[in-house]
């Protein structure tokens, strides 16, 4: 995923609650591309919530919530349909943290 990684911003589509068997979650939704994608984190959001999201932009079905970055005001930020390279992502964002995240 880090080799062809984007950034967007995700938006919790439900509260925290028991996914069937699977144990508990939070749905997300994010777009690429002005395709709508949708994925279930093991992070407790409440509906309507934002967080980062980076994907693969050669599968982006493939994403993780960087839950590091918190959104907090949505609307200052103008996020593009392609989505982010890193450099491009409007706020600090570290690439050490960002890779423990993904070998968790």
């Amino acid at each position: 995923m880090l080799k062809n990684s984007k950034y967007t911003i995700g938006t919790a589509t439900t509260d925290w609650h028991q996914k069937n068997n699977n144990g508990v979650g939070t749905d997300y939704t994010y777009y690429f591309k002005d395709l709508k994608y949708s994925s279930t984190t093991n992070y407790s959001y409440k509906k309507g919530d934002s967080f980062l999201i980076i994907f693969d932009s050669l599968k982006p079905k493939n994403s993780i919530v960087l839950s590091i970055y918190p959104i907090e005001n949505l609307q200052d930020l103008k996020v593009p349909k392609n989505g982010w390279k890193y450099k491009e992502v409007p706020f600090k964002i570290d690439t050490i943290q960002i890779r423990k995240k993904l070998t968790e």
